[in-house]
């Protein structure tokens, strides 16, 4: 069962299974492996969508009715579990901000970069010297 596909699944779950007397995530793993069947493998992706229902039905719980300590204290680790930590700024690379200004500037290679620099030491030398390849 793909992760795009699984919201739809977990719909189709929830209007065959009441998902309101389940208590906890280790019983609604248990109960949807079972329905499920061999469609589950228990991978950390699957795991983790169906702690987004999970969290997603203790919020519609909360919204209901004054949740248990107990419970506020499973929300808030819920939200804190699946809620993505923010993320520094990257850059393109160690010289170029973004992919256009590395775009706008002229590349040069190894290569030629070590032919200037034979070229700047020696003035005189002919493109044969400055590659390396001494004069006969």
């Amino acid at each position: 069962m793909s992760l795009d596909e699984f919201p739809e699944a977990f719909e189709r779950f929830e209007r065959v299974v009441d998902v309101d007397r389940i208590r906890s995530f280790d019983a609604l793993r248990m109960q949807f492996s079972h329905w499920a069947g061999r469609k589950w493998l228990d991978t950390p992706r699957q795991n983790e969508a169906l702690q987004r229902e999970w969290s997603r039905i203790l919020r519609e719980r909360a919204a209901l009715q004054p949740p248990t300590p107990k419970e506020k204290e499973l929300l808030k680790y819920m939200e804190k579990v699946t809620r993505a930590p923010p993320q520094p700024p990257t850059k393109f690379s160690a010289k170029y901000k973004t992919m256009s200004e590395w775009k706008t500037h002229p590349h040069k290679t190894d290569y030629a970069r070590r032919i200037e620099r034979a070229l700047a030491k020696h003035p005189g030398a002919t493109l044969k010297e400055a590659r390396g390849h001494k004069k006969r």
